[in-house]
């Protein structure tokens, strides 16, 4: 699913530059890969960094880095996407980390736009993790049971294998929730089209529902247009 975002208008993307003749000034640049060899912008080579173990990603210090002219923040928007397997959400970067990391890479970095550039970071993976909602709601997630049963019953004569599977739920206040899915095991014929029996009932009963009341509508309609 593709989505056209639109960055706030007050960012300096938008803004163009008026100077067509003098263009080697970092403070008028986009932060991008340069092709200049000299000291001031040379990646900063990392040996040994270590790497956090949620995004294998070096961990960024909240220094100043040498040269640096403007103090940046150093304080951090928690962002509203969940980490995995936590209770956490991601933290953003300060814009001191964000300078940090582009100077590690070498890249033109003008020290009077990071704060605004960090604010476009932010909104830009905001949006993609909407747009990444929009695709997860199509899905349902259900936790793994906690304990699991095969029951087998004789019927007329025939082993007939259940499966039941017990889940926990939220509690409601003091008192425990627990469901059960209990279904015949995929196993033969007649427990399978006992299944599909079972998976479509309620969906015909809702078609036959929706037609009884369609069929309802367009007689009163009908009745109504009567002199």
């Amino acid at each position: 699913m593709s989505k056209q975002t639109t960055v706030p208008s007050g960012c300096p993307i938008h803004k163009k530059n008026s100077q067509t003749s003098d263009q080697s000034s970092s403070q008028s640049k986009c932060p991008n890969s340069s092709n200049n060899t000299s000291e001031t912008t040379n990646p900063i080579v990392h040996s040994g960094d270590a790497l956090s173990p949620d995004n294998q990603m070096p961990t960024l210090g909240q220094h100043q880095m040498p040269g640096q002219q403007i103090p940046l923040p150093t304080s951090r928007v928690i962002s509203s996407i969940p980490k995995a397997h936590s209770s956490d959400n991601w933290v953003y970067p300060s814009p001191q980390q964000f300078y940090n990391a582009l100077v590690r890479k070498g890249w033109d970095t003008p020290e009077e736009s990071i704060e605004t550039m960090v604010d476009i970071h932010n909104f830009l993976n905001e949006e993609a993790w909407n747009e990444i909602l929009k695709w997860e709601r199509m899905k349902k997630c259900t936790p793994p049971p906690f304990d699991r049963h095969d029951w087998t019953i004789d019927r007329c004569g025939k082993e007939v294998r259940y499966v039941i599977d017990y889940y926990s739920g939220p509690d409601e206040g003091d008192t425990p929730i627990f469901y059960l899915d209990v279904r015949p095991a995929l196993d033969s014929i007649d427990s399978i089209v006992d299944r599909i029996k079972v998976a479509t009932k309620g969906t015909f009963e809702q078609f036959r529902e929706r037609a009884k009341s369609a069929r309802a509508g367009v007689q009163k309609s009908s009745g109504g247009d009567r002199t």
